[in-house]
């Protein structure tokens, strides 16, 4: 019997693996320990960090087949077990073990000192501190660590421990995976409940919030054996929106001898709150919701300066929006594991689709956290890459990227891969549907969330949605065996092209046109670069030059043409540029009409812009734009000049100038200035702004 590693289940598995002299399919590991899927792969990786701290190779996976040890391997760790040298080491984090420690609190375990450091095999002091910010984390829940003469205890209310649990299930790689004690059997028996919930309210839940939900389902009904754990058996005072699914969650917990109104309700909230695939179009909210997400894309359109239908988003996003309505309502908090990743990858997104949820913000009469704002600007952020890439439509893709239903993590996966592999074509994610019926057609490699069968013998390779560094390693080597190279770069040689141009025509200053040459090159390769990381900032667009102010009364049309005067005189943008956005406006109304009397004057790269750029004219007697169909019209002072030359190049500065334009205070100072020079103060980049 190998005792190997720290993590719990580890030498159970380790030595299955020993022991079985073949190859162990996932589902024979599932079955053998006992565990669901999600805390197998936990373990897999624990092991496999341990292995390699102790210059082990990994366990090892072949496709579809299965997990094995590598007989170097079976004989080091045989010799290790018995070396009187070898001890445990703590392989926990400080963030793990600080999780393990609530979670165990959670759980009514005895937690003291001793058991702390002899569990984590940790020292005194570490677990004195441990327990320090254990108390500090406690308290954003409204929970407190109390002493006792067991040890410390956890006193607060019960909704606050199931959410925190429920946090952390949430989490693709969270140490409580390893802690539970699954039934397979029991966990396959809430999936088919689920399943008939499903059926009977038409909402269906992604894979992978129906594998946190039966989780969590799991762990609840274990801890409500507890009469202590239940919630007081009171009929709430407020219709539910949802008769048939709380019949349901009754009678469910009827089978789990739960006779209780208020775990019914609270059941059902938490189901709801999950994240859905797909959802019954005649509910009453999704009705309310649809002409929302129209307006939120119309308005991300608007500040944008892009042109996503509608269509693209209306199911997907409304469907999106259904849980964080049931999220908001029910009080459930939701915690993106990579918002800060996010937020700094995609801040120019983060901001616009900030702006854009105004109405739905309304709709539910609060502000969305940072946390469901993550999730939304991914939607968009799909939806601007499907944009860039509608000229590459008849290129079939290098590599297929295989998720779960969940679209939020898939659409973070894929715009990692692009940003990381940028000169490889992936495919948007797929389904295992789409997967199984797609042709394959000159596809070299899969990417997959979800353990998937070979096609056609292309390789598949299986990575959390959010990988981490080692796992990055393992998606670049796995490209770089099918012959995906990302780090290959076309080269210029500007020798080679020097050998080129002497063959037809001769060379005055040989040293002059390689200078040129080279200048030029490094020109282009500094502009794409530019472009691609989508760095262009407010500064490198908006000059003293494009700032314009008026104080004569002027009719809309002609304000649009002044507001643009500097783009044209600077040939950034042609004349039919300007005219196509007067005419959209006449067809239309003012739509490009952001709110707080601002224009966001903007027409398609195609309709007339050289190149990317930015305007903006101060107008001290307001303009009026007539809205269709109506006497009235609508009044601007500001007129905001785009001129885009993709979806994508314009959203840092745009998102710059848009984090201005939401405080009051700036919007009042400009519209306060009487000349050229206080205008040029509160927007150019200067010692001590901020832009």
């Amino acid at each position: 019997m190998i005792h190997f590693s720290h993590t719990k289940h580890g030498d159970e598995l380790l030595n299955l693996l020993i022991n079985a002299g073949r190859y162990l399919s996932l589902q024979e590991l599932q079955d053998r320990l006992k565990l669901s899927r999600r805390s197998v792969f936990y373990i897999l990786k624990r092991v496999n960090d341990e292995l390699e701290q102790n210059d082990l190779d990994p366990i090892q996976r072949i496709g579809t087949v299965g997990y094995y040890l590598t007989p170097d391997n079976i004989t080091q760790l045989n010799k290790k077990q018995c070396s009187s040298n070898f001890t445990l080491q703590s392989k926990l984090s400080r963030l793990e073990r600080e999780q393990f420690i609530i979670y165990k609190l959670i759980n009514s375990e005895r937690v003291s000192l001793l058991t702390i450091t002899s569990t984590l095999n940790i020292s005194k002091n570490t677990a004195i501190n441990n327990l320090k910010n254990v108390s500090c984390e406690l308290k954003k829940y409204e929970l407190k660590l109390i002493k006792s003469k067991q040890g410390q205890k956890i006193e607060g209310p019960e909704l606050a421990q199931r959410n925190w649990v429920y946090e952390q299930l949430s989490k693709h790689s969270s140490v409580i995976y390893s802690q539970l004690s699954n039934d397979p059997s029991k966990l396959s028996q809430i999936n088919t409940y689920l399943h008939q919930l499903e059926k009977i309210t038409g909402n269906y839940l992604t894979d992978d919030a129906l594998m946190i939900i039966s989780t969590f389902i799991l762990w609840y009904l274990n801890r409500t054996r507890n009469a202590n754990k239940l919630l007081i058996n009171s009929p709430e005072n407020v219709k539910f929106e949802d008769p048939a699914g709380l019949k349901w969650t009754k009678e469910f917990l009827n089978k789990n001898v739960i006779i209780n109104e208020s775990e019914a309700h609270y059941l059902l909230k938490m189901i709801n709150s999950s994240q859905f695939s797909k959802v019954n179009q005649e509910d009453l909210t999704i009705k309310k919701l649809i002409p929302i997400t129209r307006a939120i894309v119309d308005r991300f359109n608007k500040v944008a300066g892009v042109a996503i239908p509608s269509k693209n988003l209306e199911i997907s996003l409304t469907t999106h929006l259904l849980s964080t309505y049931n999220r908001v309502k029910y009080n459930i908090s939701y915690n993106h594991p990579n918002l800060k990743q996010i937020e700094v990858e995609y801040h120019q997104l983060f901001s616009l689709t900030r702006y854009s949820v105004y109405y739905f913000e309304k709709f539910i009469s609060t502000h969305l956290s940072g946390d469901e704002i993550a999730l939304i600007a991914l939607y968009f952020g799909s939806e601007l890459r499907k944009l860039e890439e509608k000229s590459l439509k008849n290129e079939k893709p290098d590599v297929i990227v295989v998720c779960s239903s969940g679209i939020g993590t898939s659409i973070f996966l894929e715009q990692q891969l692009h940003n990381r592999y940028p000169s490889i074509k992936f495919s948007s994610p797929m389904n295992v549907l789409q997967y199984e019926s797609s042709s394959l057609s000159g596809v070299k490699l899969v990417i997959s969330t979800i353990d998937l069968h070979e096609r056609k013998q292309i390789p598949v390779i299986q990575v959390p949605a959010i990988p981490d560094v080692s796992e990055w390693n393992y998606i670049t080597q796995a490209l770089a065996k099918v012959g995906l190279n990302s780090e290959k770069k076309s080269q210029i040689n500007t020798e080679n092209l020097m050998d080129i141009i002497s063959n037809y025509a001769r060379i005055e200053d040989v040293n002059g046109l390689k200078k040129a040459l080279e200048s030029y090159f490094n020109q282009v390769k500094n502009v794409k670069k530019l472009t691609t990381e989508n760095n262009i900032k407010l500064q490198d667009l908006l000059f003293e030059s494009h700032l314009m102010i008026y104080k004569q009364k002027l009719s809309w049309d002609e304000a649009v043409q002044l507001a643009y005067a500097p783009l044209i005189k600077e040939n950034i943008v042609k004349c039919r540029y300007i005219d196509e956005i007067i005419n959209l406006t006449k067809i239309h109304g003012p739509y490009m009409v952001l709110g707080k009397d601002i224009m966001l004057a903007h027409a398609k790269p195609s309709d007339g812009v050289n190149s990317i750029g930015i305007c903006l004219a101060l107008f001290k007697h307001a303009v009026d734009i007539p809205i269709l169909n109506d006497n009235k019209t609508v009044k601007v002072n500001l007129i905001i000049g785009l001129a885009p030359v993709d979806s994508v190049s314009h959203l840092t500065a745009l998102s710059q100038l848009m984090n201005k334009i939401q405080d009051s205070n700036w919007i009042n100072s400009i519209y306060k200035c009487n000349n050229k020079k206080q205008l040029e103060e509160l927007i150019i980049e200067k010692p001590h702004h901020f832009f």
